[in-house]
């Protein structure tokens, strides 16, 4: 129970910091793709698709 709730209390830590800091950086596939390979970073990927499937 106590293990649950460090691990609830961290991961809304680590949103609220991500919000206040301004939120992830947004940029093109392209430009994402280089920097993780120049920095060995991984890259979050959010799509937005329609009832049909379409979209990205």
């Amino acid at each position: 129970m106590i293990r649950r709730g460090a691990t609830t209390l961290a991961l809304v830590a680590t949103c609220a910091g991500v919000a206040l800091a301004g939120g992830p950086p947004w940029m093109k596939w392209e430009i994402a793709k280089q920097m993780a390979a120049a920095s060995g970073k991984p890259i979050l990927v959010y799509c937005q698709v329609d009832e049909e499937g379409k979209g990205c």
